[in-house]
């Protein structure tokens, strides 16, 4: 979240658990069209969620999708995950990786430091959430 470059996740298939969460920290995600679903298991296997994990939930998606999706580990299939607002866009397999270059290479051209520095600005709040977990 922090990191002063654009990171862009490629997600290939499914994201469970701590890689939903992994995808959420970047700043674009690009799922395969034909495979994958975005769950947040954690309720099903007896894993609570912490607050900085929930808050990184509740700035990507709405909170009634944060919600949703935290209390029924229900497995958000990509369109669905698309129009909640958990990834950014979905295209074919063939696709993934030159959609996920393309979302990059749009911001890397952005002045290093003012975009770093946006980013902080931007993600501040659910980033000082994570500060002393561990």
């Amino acid at each position: 979240m922090l990191l002063p470059v654009p990171t862009v996740a490629a997600l290939n298939g499914h994201a469970f658990a701590a890689g939903v969460f992994l995808a959420l920290a970047c700043d674009d995600r690009v799922m395969r069209s034909d495979r994958g679903w975005f769950c947040i298991s954690e309720v099903d296997v007896g894993v609570p969620i912490g607050a900085p994990m929930t808050n990184l939930l509740k700035a990507k998606a709405t909170p009634q999708v944060a919600r949703d999706a935290t209390l029924s580990g229900h497995r958000d299939p990509v369109d669905e995950a698309v129009a909640a607002g958990i990834a950014d866009t979905m295209v074919s397999e063939t696709e993934l990786v030159s959609e996920a270059k393309k979302l990059a290479s749009n911001l890397v051209t952005k002045e290093r430091g003012v975009f770093g520095k946006l980013k902080q600005t931007i993600n501040a709040e659910v980033a000082a959430g994570f500060e002393g977990e561990g």
